[in-house]
């Protein structure tokens, strides 16, 4: 996950490649998703049945939230562009922006807990649910911890 603080930190460089960048973000990303399949299959504790079905739904919803890590990663690339000289309508739309990936990335996790409460267990789905909300707090935290704070826009003298 220190992988993804240096991908945030790559985003705000001005002077980045543009395709090393986006070569490096998918590695990293590719590096964060292993990571997290470890630790979800490390913690689950599934029987070989819970396992099967959990991965095969699992897939789908990694793909939901790979798009929406996606608009993430614009918006923190969007908002590196416009923190030197924000306006209040650009923190408007970038806040807005924000607040709709937490929205889609609460109801994703929503839905998919809710699949595996039919579809395996109401304990695999509260398990899950629990390690992935432990994950993804860590990860925002270090993301936030990376980006500065939006800045006042400095009064002219005069």
């Amino acid at each position: 996950m220190k992988k993804f603080v240096m991908l945030i930190a790559l985003l705000f460089a001005a002077n980045a490649n543009a395709q090393t960048l986006n070569d490096t973000v998918e590695l990293m990303r590719s590096d964060l998703r292993t990571d997290k399949k470890e630790i979800l299959a490390a913690s689950m504790n599934f029987t070989k049945t819970e396992s099967e079905k959990f991965w095969d739904l699992y897939s789908n919803y990694e793909t939901e939230m790979t798009k929406i890590g996606d608009r993430q990663l614009k918006l923190i690339d969007d908002y590196g562009k416009q923190f030197q000289k924000m306006t209040p309508a650009a923190a408007a739309e970038l806040t807005q922006r924000a607040l709709n990936i937490q929205e889609d990335q609460f109801e994703a996790r929503r839905n998919f807990t809710r699949t595996l409460q039919k579809e395996i267990s109401p304990i695999v789905a509260a398990r899950f649910l629990q390690v992935e909300s432990q994950i993804s707090r860590l990860v925002n935290a270090q993301i936030s911890a990376q980006l500065p704070l939006v800045r006042k826009p400095m009064k002219k003298q005069g």
